[in-house]
Protein backbone atom coordinates (compact mmCIF):
# COMPACT_ATOMS: atom_id res chain seq x y z
CA UNK A 1 0.00 0.00 0.00
CA UNK A 2 2.99 2.29 0.83
CA UNK A 3 4.27 1.38 -2.80
CA UNK A 4 0.94 2.86 -4.43
CA UNK A 5 1.22 5.76 -2.56
CA UNK A 6 4.66 7.18 -3.27
CA UNK A 7 4.09 5.93 -7.14
CA UNK A 8 1.11 8.31 -7.04
CA UNK A 9 2.92 11.46 -5.54
CA UNK A 10 5.86 10.76 -7.79
CA UNK A 11 3.47 10.74 -10.69
CA UNK A 12 2.20 13.90 -9.50
CA UNK A 13 4.88 15.81 -9.17
CA UNK A 14 6.19 13.99 -12.83
CA UNK A 15 2.89 15.76 -14.19
CA UNK A 16 3.45 19.40 -12.35
CA UNK A 17 6.50 19.90 -14.19
CA UNK A 18 5.29 18.99 -17.53
CA UNK A 19 2.64 21.93 -16.94
CA UNK A 20 3.46 24.55 -19.68
CA UNK A 21 5.88 22.18 -21.67
CA UNK A 22 5.29 23.09 -25.18
CA UNK A 23 5.10 19.87 -27.91
CA UNK A 24 6.41 19.73 -30.86
CA UNK A 25 4.24 16.05 -31.57
CA UNK A 26 2.30 13.54 -30.72
CA UNK A 27 2.30 9.76 -31.53
CA UNK A 28 1.20 6.69 -30.77
CA UNK A 29 2.48 2.94 -31.57
CA UNK A 30 0.38 0.69 -32.86
CA UNK A 31 1.22 -2.84 -34.52
CA UNK A 32 4.66 -1.97 -35.10
CA UNK A 33 3.52 1.43 -37.21
CA UNK A 34 3.92 4.45 -34.95
CA UNK A 35 1.53 6.73 -36.23
CA UNK A 36 1.53 10.86 -35.62
CA UNK A 37 -1.87 11.83 -33.71
CA UNK A 38 -1.08 15.74 -33.62
CA UNK A 39 1.44 18.90 -33.50
CA UNK A 40 2.44 21.46 -32.02
CA UNK A 41 0.17 22.46 -28.62
CA UNK A 42 0.91 21.94 -25.01
CA UNK A 43 0.61 20.09 -21.97
CA UNK A 44 -1.45 21.66 -18.86
CA UNK A 45 -2.15 20.70 -15.14
CA UNK A 46 -6.02 21.34 -14.00
CA UNK A 47 -6.90 20.30 -10.52
CA UNK A 48 -6.56 16.68 -10.53
CA UNK A 49 -5.85 16.01 -14.63
CA UNK A 50 -3.07 16.48 -16.88
CA UNK A 51 -4.61 17.47 -20.37
CA UNK A 52 -2.80 17.04 -23.59
CA UNK A 53 -3.59 19.90 -26.20
CA UNK A 54 -2.63 19.23 -29.81
CA UNK A 55 -4.18 19.83 -33.55
CA UNK A 56 -6.33 22.62 -31.47
CA UNK A 57 -7.96 19.39 -29.83
CA UNK A 58 -7.81 17.62 -26.66
CA UNK A 59 -6.36 14.49 -27.94
CA UNK A 60 -5.07 12.91 -24.19
CA UNK A 61 -6.82 13.63 -20.83
CA UNK A 62 -6.29 11.63 -17.63
CA UNK A 63 -6.36 11.90 -13.93
CA UNK A 64 -2.56 12.65 -12.44
CA UNK A 65 -3.21 9.68 -9.80
CA UNK A 66 -3.24 7.11 -12.76
CA UNK A 67 -1.41 7.92 -15.00
CA UNK A 68 2.10 7.10 -15.78
CA UNK A 69 4.58 9.75 -16.65
CA UNK A 70 8.18 8.36 -17.89
CA UNK A 71 11.00 10.06 -19.37
CA UNK A 72 12.97 9.68 -23.01
CA UNK A 73 16.42 9.47 -22.33
CA UNK A 74 17.09 11.59 -24.72
CA UNK A 75 15.43 14.51 -22.78
CA UNK A 76 13.08 15.61 -25.48
CA UNK A 77 9.76 13.64 -24.38
CA UNK A 78 7.78 11.74 -22.46
CA UNK A 79 5.83 8.48 -22.52
CA UNK A 80 2.26 8.97 -20.89
CA UNK A 81 0.29 5.90 -20.29
CA UNK A 82 -3.90 6.07 -18.59
CA UNK A 83 -7.42 5.92 -19.27
CA UNK A 84 -7.60 8.95 -21.66
CA UNK A 85 -10.81 10.65 -20.82
CA UNK A 86 -10.95 12.14 -24.13
CA UNK A 87 -11.23 8.91 -25.56
CA UNK A 88 -13.84 7.13 -23.82
CA UNK A 89 -11.79 6.13 -20.84
CA UNK A 90 -10.12 3.78 -23.15
CA UNK A 91 -6.24 3.10 -21.71
CA UNK A 92 -3.57 4.53 -24.43
CA UNK A 93 0.03 5.34 -24.48
CA UNK A 94 1.60 8.55 -25.79
CA UNK A 95 4.85 9.26 -26.37
CA UNK A 96 4.72 13.27 -26.86
CA UNK A 97 8.48 15.18 -27.63
CA UNK A 98 8.76 18.77 -26.85
CA UNK A 99 10.50 21.69 -28.24
CA UNK A 100 12.63 21.89 -25.71
CA UNK A 101 14.52 19.33 -24.05
CA UNK A 102 14.09 18.33 -20.56
CA UNK A 103 16.79 19.83 -17.61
Amino acid sequence: MFGKRSQRIANRRRAEQLHGKIVRYVTERKNEEEIVLGRRGSIAVRGEELILLSSGEILFRSDIAGTKVSYLMSGDGVILTAENLAAGGLEQTVTVYFVDYMK
